[in-house]
């Protein structure tokens, strides 16, 4: 059985190239500008016989963050993201080359009650720990919305105890949510390798 899948994933994916970075570009007088980024490119073939094998850039991101120092305790955050997926997978069509901004918010972030932000961004469905197997079809595990135009986002995690709560408000029936209101909430704790959370 194992001879058997492992024959049928390598024409599939014949190999991947994936790097990431982050970098500091300024920290000075309570202000901090942080760049990061990751990109995956695939020299991919399909299942069927007659498809050819091409280039795929998969995924890539980049995001740019700021936190400026209001108090000793207490910053103020923003940060903005940029996708890159699926932009050529081996056909001409007019989404190549296409940009989209998936994240812009802005919030507060503090030591004593974590942070709090507002705007486009990743909901807690997204760090799940759910896994999916993208090349082998993504529908397989689908019961989650993993971001939002619209939302109100709490993130605590002192190291020992972690909890969160979100909200999409989402009142643009254009957006991918279909108008709808998506609440999430996690709660956790780790000690000493173990991890768990509800």
């Amino acid at each position: 059985m194992k001879k058997t899948i492992l024959a049928m994933a390598v024409p599939a994916l014949l190999a991947a190239g994936a790097a990431q970075a982050s970098v500091n570009l300024y920290d000075a007088d309570g202000v901090s500008v942080d760049l990061s980024g990751a990109a995956e490119i695939q020299y991919y073939k399909g299942y069927s016989e007659s498809e050819d094998a091409n280039l795929r850039i998969d995924d890539a991101d980049l995001f740019l963050s700021t936190a400026i120092a209001v108090s000793d305790t207490l910053d103020a955050v923003a940060g903005m993201g940029f996708k890159y997926e699926d932009q050529f997978n081996g056909t001409l069509s007019n989404d190549n080359g296409a940009v989209k901004n998936d994240e812009l918010w802005v919030g507060f972030a503090s030591s004593e009650f974590g942070s709090l932000t507002f705007g486009r961004q990743l909901l807690l469905s997204d760090d799940a720990g759910n896994q999916k197997d993208y090349e082998l079809g993504t529908e397989q595990i689908d019961f989650v919305q993993t971001q939002g135009s619209q939302v109100i986002k709490w993130v605590y995690d002192n190291g020992t105890f972690y909890a969160g709560a979100n909200v999409d408000l989402d009142q643009d029936k254009a957006d991918s949510t279909d108008g709808r209101q998506i609440l999430g909430g996690r709660i956790g704790a780790r000690y000493e390798g173990l991890d768990g959370r509800v």
